[in-house]
């Protein structure tokens, strides 16, 4: 009976030793903390032949989206509109990407719809990867709202719309 008490008090002790070594927080798992700042989530994953809205890193405050072309070919030029929720999201500005070369971005706002029309300059089309440009917006308040490309275009150096190109927006959340 002696050895069966030292054994359960032995074992008992090298317990206790591994809760103090390895930390014990009252039995429960700890709180997860809330996520604070501003994301963005696209529909869904990009394929070939896609552009997309995708965040480019996170922020307390902004936002940049990125309208990135996977797989795309003969790119001339291309004609969006991106319907964000202006009760949310404060439009900043637009940026060129590199993936049309040299071109000539033109943006105008307006009730929530940013419109850009990017026109390559150099001859031919572009074709493969990269970002078209960057949307730059700050948040407004907490919420969350859809950003979506309305009636977008990519055109072919003859002016001819690219037809099958799937356009992806996405969902932005700001929490502070």
């Amino acid at each position: 009976m002696r050895l069966a008490i030292r054994t359960t008090a032995a074992r008992v002790t090298v317990f206790l030793c591994l809760l103090l070594l390895f930390g014990c927080n009252g039995g429960g798992s700890s709180p997860t903390e809330p996520r604070t700042g501003v994301f963005f989530t696209p529909d869904r994953s990009a394929g070939g032949n896609s552009v997309t809205l995708r965040g480019v890193g996170v922020a307390t405050d902004t936002l940049e989206l990125e309208i990135y072309a996977t797989d795309v070919s003969d790119v001339q030029s291309m004609l969006v509109t991106v319907a964000y929720p202006n009760g949310l999201l404060r439009f900043d500005g637009y940026r060129e990407g590199d993936f049309l070369g040299a071109s000539v971005p033109v943006t105008v706002t307006f009730l929530g719809n940013v419109v850009i029309t990017q026109l390559r300059i150099l001859p031919g089309g572009a074709s493969g990867s990269g970002t078209l440009g960057t949307l730059s917006f700050t948040a407004l308040r907490e919420g969350s709202d859809r950003v979506d490309f309305v009636d977008p275009q990519a055109l072919d150096p003859a002016g001819v719309e690219i037809a099958g190109i799937d356009w992806i927006g996405g969902r932005v959340e700001v929490a502070f």
